[in-house]
């Protein structure tokens, strides 16, 4: 009996053992659950943190991205106006030039006209001088040798001045008609040159400089011949501002060949030249060393516009301090007759 109690109080001991440890697992996995909760409850709260701030930085990126939808609608808008600026503000440059040009050929239009009409007002005195001694039979051979030789005299003046007239008037038609409008045609390369000259021909007499074009009589090209008047008529124009502002006697050259079914016009002129920095700056919109003296910086620059764009060609400047300026321009694709 007594040992019947000790087992039992042994496994009582045993049972509380067992008890004791279970309730310090359980109090120990409790712990560590609340442990766990704890750090699950933070990693939860900065999660939400994280998800907050991530709200907050999507929604300035939306804001931004918005914005900058605006801002690049805007720049294409600015840059599709600037575009149009330009093309305005070129095309006012080539009328100006053109506008220029007239009031050149007008003023030198008015000389052969002047002439004309003095010879004609003398010719008509003289027929009334003529019709007074007849009338007043005072009739000799030596008036009618007078009145003939002052009458042929008088036709003369008139015939060689309104021809002049004319031919002032039909180069200056061709060139500023070919400038106003884009139709391409067929042109005689080298008598379309002689037009050109010949309607820049007021600003040229004003000055002892010279042109002098080589180029074969027989080439003839399909083209935008507005486009090689407004090139060519830049570029004596440039020579004459820029490249002999110290001289009265410069020379220019225009060379044309062409070299397997592309045309290549060569242009260069004797005058002060340019340095190296002015001559990577030479097409640039706006450039010019002239500034003070009303110069645009826009005459290269149309220059190139009309060489790449218009006639889809290239070209090319050279040039030293002191040795002139020269210039090659290659349009491909032409067809030669």
């Amino acid at each position: 009996m007594a040992l019947s109690q000790r087992e039992t109080n042994s496994a009582n001991d045993k049972l509380d053992e067992q008890n004791l440890l279970l309730e310090q697992e359980v109090a120990r996995k409790t712990s560590t659950l609340s442990s766990t909760l704890l750090r699950m409850e933070v990693q939860q709260k900065e999660m939400l943190n994280q998800q907050h701030q991530l709200e907050a930085e999507n929604s300035r990126r939306r804001k931004t991205e918005n914005t900058l939808i605006t801002t690049n609608k805007d720049l294409k808008i600015t840059i599709l106006e600037l575009s149009k600026a330009q093309d305005r503000l070129l095309e006012a440059e080539k009328m100006s030039s053109l506008g220029q040009l007239s009031a050149e050929v007008s003023h030198e239009i008015n000389t052969p006209i002047g002439i004309s009409i003095t010879s004609t007002s003398y010719l008509a005195d003289i027929i009334t001088k003529l019709q007074q001694d007849i009338s007043a039979q005072k009739l000799s051979k030596r008036t009618i040798d007078s009145f003939i030789g002052n009458a042929q005299h008088s036709i003369e003046l008139l015939s060689n001045n309104l021809n002049r007239a004319a031919e002032l008037i039909a180069s200056f038609k061709q060139v500023a008609v070919d400038q106003t409008n884009d139709k391409v045609r067929l042109i005689n390369v080298a008598k379309y040159l002689d037009e050109i000259i010949q309607s820049i021909h007021p600003k040229l007499k004003k000055t002892n400089h010279s042109i002098k074009v080589n180029c074969d009589p027989h080439i003839e090209i399909f083209t935008h011949p507005g486009a090689i008047a407004q090139i060519i008529i830049n570029l004596i124009i440039n020579s004459i501002l820029h490249g002999f502002h110290n001289t009265n006697r410069g020379e220019m050259t225009i060379d044309v060949t062409a070299e397997q079914q592309r045309l290549v016009i060569s242009y260069r002129d004797n005058g002060t030249g340019i340095n190296d920095e002015q001559l990577e700056k030479l097409f640039n919109p706006f450039y010019t060393t002239q500034s003070d003296k009303g110069g645009t910086g826009l005459g290269t620059h149309i220059i190139k516009n009309l060489v790449v764009d218009t006639l889809n060609g290239s070209i090319d400047a050279y040039s030293e301090l002191g040795e002139g300026l020269s210039y090659r321009m290659t349009f491909p694709d032409m067809r030669y007759s």
